[in-house]
């Protein structure tokens, strides 16, 4: 038999009991909106640093292909180089040949000036060739620094997308934990 006062303790116990339990859930609801609010933002962060992976990646093929452009831009001012070095050949030939040919009397001396200008507008060709061959080089050496760089921003990149994977999986491999234990908490 239970007494009147140890039934009224047991209502007044039932009654603090629900009142802690209330309480309770409503810190679990916002213990569980915080951790959804993390775990949308650890997401967040993931789809982030995937696009910035993919644009470093980007970057990466940009200054490849920039890179390949300089090597054939320099493949072909070091061939311009090469007809340029034939062409002096063939004008400081022909240059000679008039001048042989005005001692022997063979031509007119007013045509080895025409001959000379010819030898030096080659001289000129040939040394623009060779600037060319200079920038080109430059370039290729700018867009291979380039690669260089977009390649380290690449591995930022991606140390970015691994670190907010680990975090985005802890904190869903933490709420898993944390259900399974509030569930046996209920029990």
């Amino acid at each position: 038999v239970i007494s009147e006062s140890e039934l009224w303790l047991s209502e007044n116990e039932l009654r603090h009991a629900a009142i802690e339990l209330k309480r309770a859930k409503t810190k679990l609801d916002g213990v569980a909106r915080q951790r959804a609010e993390l775990e949308a933002a650890a997401e967040a962060a993931v789809e982030q640093a995937a696009a910035e992976r993919e644009l470093a990646a980007t970057k990466v093929h940009e200054a490849e292909a920039a890179c390949d452009a300089a090597r054939g831009e320099l493949a072909k001012t070091e061939a311009d180089v090469q007809a340029a070095i034939a062409k002096v050949a063939y004008e400081q030939k022909q240059y000679d040949r008039f001048k042989n040919l005005i001692e022997q009397k063979a031509v007119d001396a007013n045509l080895l000036p025409e001959r000379e200008d010819a030898l030096e507008a080659a001289k000129g060709r040939l040394a623009a060739a060779k600037a060319s061959v200079t920038t080109a080089k430059a370039k290729l050496t700018g867009f291979e620094s380039a690669i260089e760089g977009a390649q380290a921003g690449l591995a930022v990149a991606k140390a970015r997308l691994d670190a907010a994977t680990a975090l985005r999986d802890r904190l869903v491999h933490r709420a898993g934990a944390d259900a399974k234990e509030i569930g046996r908490a209920h029990v």
